[in-house]
């Protein structure tokens, strides 16, 4: 636990062990990296052991809006970065920032991912 130990209520005991997160069936070990108050925590599952050609998952799972843990997480490891992105999020690293992006709308509902702002799209 990063970056000191914390409790863990039942919600998030629950959400933690299922398939991706930290499962000993997928993973040798795992590391979760939240402060408690915040609104999202990341997990480092380590490789199973005896999987030389594996690597680390990193995933973000969010609060959802009944103040426990969403059943979804966002995989954030790029294989070139991983080895990076774990040192860091290990060593306090991590933040998260506000940035300004676009949704697109049709008939009031969301569709498709956020884009980025028109000044910073590639023409």
């Amino acid at each position: 636990m990063l970056p000191a130990p914390f409790p863990l209520d039942d919600a998030l005991r629950a959400r933690l062990v299922r398939f991706d997160a930290c499962n000993a069936e997928i993973s040798a070990a795992c590391t979760v990296r939240y402060v408690p108050g915040q609104d999202y925590l990341l997990i480092i599952a380590a490789p199973q052991r005896g999987c030389d050609r594996c690597r680390p998952n990193i995933r973000l799972v969010l609060r959802d809006p009944k103040g426990g843990w969403s059943q979804d997480s966002i995989s954030l490891d790029r294989e070139a970065e991983i080895a990076a992105q774990v040192a860091a999020i290990r060593a306090g690293r991590v933040e998260m920032r506000p940035v300004e992006q676009r949704q697109l709308f049709i008939d009031g509902k969301p569709v498709g991912n956020a884009i980025p702002p028109q000044d910073a799209a590639v023409p």
